[in-house]
């Protein structure tokens, strides 16, 4: 798995991801607004993830629980 971190207000102004489901502003905003995370379609699908749904990545400061948000890519 490969994770990439962003900055929610810039990065959509430089790049983009495309969202199969779900409101792309709504999920901006929810990881801006804490731990969400956006997981694309095939990662969701081999995984079972679906939209609410909450993740836990081991980060430096230990396990974290990250939420799927409205959308995904």
């Amino acid at each position: 798995m490969q994770i990439v971190g962003i900055d929610p207000a810039t990065y959509p102004s430089v790049a983009g991801l495309e969202f199969t489901s779900g409101d792309e502003a709504q999920a901006y905003a929810e990881i801006g607004a804490g731990r969400a995370i956006v997981v694309n379609g095939i990662s969701a699908s081999r995984s079972g993830l679906q939209v609410g749904d909450t993740i836990t990545l081991k980060t430096p400061e230990g396990d974290r629980a990250y939420r799927l948000p409205n959308a995904h890519g």
